[in-house]
């Protein structure tokens, strides 16, 4: 065979393989593109139902990235905290809803105990805690906090949060019950020993000592 033939072999053979590699390469994106149209509508109902999960929780929930970045809220923490999911995405929530202690003072974000469970990779759960409303209002609140775990370590955080402005409400109220108790006691007391009474002859000493008769 003469070197022209085996040229035009080559390039007949050269041609073909690059005919039939575009042909694989273009099966094999039409297929992709099949796959993929066909996984958007269940990616798209896995979603919905995560949300309508969400929705059916009675309490907030959040879930932050690392640094403390909003990834997703559900309807109930926005009716408690007034603001909406898209207004918190990307944003860092401590700055703008968990920045005060119980007492008021200040909360920086490195001591936040709700933040740290992803550097700890430990739970973290309180009764005592205060979130701000968009309002400007206090919400007392109990939360649990839980890392959320990936092969490569701890990737997220997910917080639980409940209103506990009644049970709050209830112990104040119960705390001025028993300050009221306390109160009126410490007065019988010093009363007692003001006006001394004889409940056999029905008598009251008054202030110079002398035992007068009580009215029928």
């Amino acid at each position: 065979r003469s070197d022209t033939t085996i040229d035009a072999c080559s390039v007949v053979g050269t041609t073909f393989f690059t005919v039939f590699s575009l042909r694989c390469s273009q099966v094999r994106i039409r297929r992709a593109d099949e796959v993929a149209r066909a996984a958007k509508p269940e990616l798209q109902r896995n979603e919905q139902k995560r949300r309508d999960i969400g929705s059916s929780l009675a309490d907030g929930r959040d879930v932050l990235n690392d640094n403390g970045e909003v990834l997703f809220t559900n309807p109930e923490a926005e009716r408690l905290l007034g603001w909406t999911e898209a207004e918190l995405r990307g944003r860092n929530v401590h700055e703008l809803v968990h920045n005060r202690r119980p007492d008021g003072t200040l909360l920086p974000f490195a001591e936040c105990r709700m933040h740290n469970v992803i550097k700890m990779g430990a739970r973290f759960n309180s009764h005592d805690e205060i979130f701000i409303r968009k309002d400007g209002t206090a919400l007392p609140v109990s939360v649990l906090s839980a890392p959320l775990k990936e092969k490569s370590g701890v990737a997220a955080s997910v917080t639980a949060f409940r209103d506990i402005s009644d049970i709050k409400r209830v112990e104040q109220e119960r705390e001025q019950l028993i300050a009221d108790l306390q109160k009126a006691l410490a007065e019988i007391k010093t009363l007692h020993g003001i006006l001394p009474i004889c409940s056999n002859w029905k008598k009251i000493r008054d202030d110079k000592g002398a035992w007068r008769q009580l009215e029928e």
